[in-house]
């Protein structure tokens, strides 16, 4: 190949390299500059030629007479510096200079290639960042390959398992997870096992001194040419554990605590319930020996209010809660009891209500009002044994009132007065026990029987 060919290939490489080529004399005047250095640095073609090289130095962090000198002694620079554009943009470049010699061998001028390497370097610090947020994260990190061996520990994983990044670089995940060692590296995806998946468990690790403690374990799993890998994040769950365990021992405490609780106020309850029966049945045994019949009223009503609180201390007693009364189950067990007494099998009750449940002390005033209302029905409304009552409960939840309609279709009341100026003693009960539901009662009018309207504070 003639030389001038050769010439010809060599000015066609250099015009047509992506790198940014320059030629200057000795007095650092550019001679020469290819397509891609005017690009560079951001000038119009043949704007470069006769200025000084130094309009690519931003004199930031190189003195060029030092590189000038390193070429002279050394023939040749190559490193980072920080390079600017026609227009003062400044970027990092990687820059090679070597000495140009005549075929006499005298140096006769420079040649240099120039690139940017501003993306490169934000890449390689980010790359930096992530490596130190990696080393020294508060968690432990393993990356691993599909064969359980390792591929990168953090420091936080050395320090916790107490071996150097040497050793559990030559180590597999059996070496420090009994589990694994047990049972081999297989993980279950639960099914979903893909390009990508995550998971996370429980298991233990082994330090090099023999003590095992329990970890969490965030797998994700991932692909990198046409590999699997699995990066696992590990922390020490050795405290969570513990106080998991203080706290179930606690909750057992509780649970043997409660049950003798809830043991010494059944007793409770079957006793009060017992003592108000022993009551009750002195009064009945009593009244046996009580001719006058008015009189004889007033046992069977004292005896029908001790049963209407029996009742509830019974029920307390069967029931799972200990505080609270099912209201519908009392209701109904009253009535039996109230049909019992006064036997007339043919009245029929209509009970329309939600489950509700109230508390004891609003239970008692509840359950003997409820006893004088259908004891009161019971003995005057309905003369020829038949009839029908009705109690209808609603709860509003928003105002938390409970709003009590009861009806009966009997002969009704001689005045509606009566509640105003009771001349009864159930009447003064019901208006007393009203107040001590902080309640109030209202009468409405009704064709045939009675109707009472009784609001109050659940």
């Amino acid at each position: 190949m003639e030389l001038a060919e050769r010439e010809k290939i060599f000015e066609q490489i250099i015009e047509n390299n992506w790198v940014a080529v320059v030629y200057a004399d000795l007095t650092g005047t550019v001679t020469y500059a290819n397509p891609a250095a005017y690009e560079l640095y951001g000038y119009e073609p043949g704007e470069l030629i006769g200025l000084n090289v130094d309009v690519f130095n931003a004199q930031v962090s190189h003195d060029t007479s030092n590189i000038v000198q390193d070429i002279i002694d050394k023939g040749g620079w190559s490193g980072e510096l920080i390079q600017q554009r026609k227009n003062g943009n400044t970027f990092n470049a990687l820059l090679t200079v070597w000495l140009l010699h005549n075929s006499k061998g005298e140096p006769v001028g420079y040649a240099s290639n120039s690139k940017d390497i501003t993306a490169t370097k934000a890449t390689d610090e980010s790359l930096k960042h992530a490596q130190f947020s990696l080393d020294n994260a508060a968690v432990s990190i393993f990356w691993l390959r599909d064969d359980g061996s390792f591929t990168y520990v953090n420091d936080n994983a050395c320090q916790s398992l107490g071996y150097t990044r040497g050793e559990l670089l030559s180590m597999n995940v059996q070496d420090i997870d009994p589990y694994c060692k047990e049972h081999g590296f297989a993980i279950d995806w639960n099914g979903e096992e893909g390009e990508e998946s995550h998971k996370i468990i429980e298991s233990t690790h082994q330090k090099k001194s023999g003590q095992v403690f329990p970890v969490e374990i965030s797998l994700n799993q991932m692909h990198y040419q046409g590999r699997k890998y699995v990066h696992a994040f590990a922390h020490d769950i050795t405290e969570r554990k513990r106080a998991q365990q203080e706290i179930m021992i606690q909750n057992s405490e509780l649970e043997s605590a409660n049950r003798e609780i809830k043991v010494l106020f059944r007793e409770m309850h079957h006793r009060v319930k017992n003592n108000l029966q022993i009551i009750a049945s002195l009064l009945r045994l009593q009244s046996a020996y009580i001719s006058d019949d008015q009189l004889l009223e007033v046992f069977t009503e004292s005896q029908n209010r001790l049963q209407s609180m029996s009742l509830i201390h019974e029920s307390l007693y069967q029931y799972d809660k200990l505080s609270n009364i099912n209201v519908r189950n009392y209701l109904g067990q009253l009535i039996e009891k109230l049909i019992n007494v006064y036997d007339l099998n043919e009245i029929d009750f209509d009970i329309n209500m939600e489950e509700t449940e109230f508390n004891i002390e609003v239970m008692v005033s509840f359950g003997l009002m409820m006893n004088e209302l259908i004891s009161n029905s019971l003995k005057h409304a309905f003369p020829h044994g038949e009839g029908a009552i009705n109690i209808e409960i609603k709860e509003d939840e928003t105002t938390d009132s409970i709003y009590v309609n009861y009806m009966d279709n009997g002969v009704g009341m001689p005045q509606n007065g009566a509640l105003v100026e009771p001349n009864t003693l159930g009447l003064e009960l019901i208006n007393s026990l009203v107040d001590q539901l902080n309640g109030t009662i209202q009468m409405p009018t009704v064709e045939h029987g009675v109707h009472y309207a009784i609001q109050f504070k659940a």
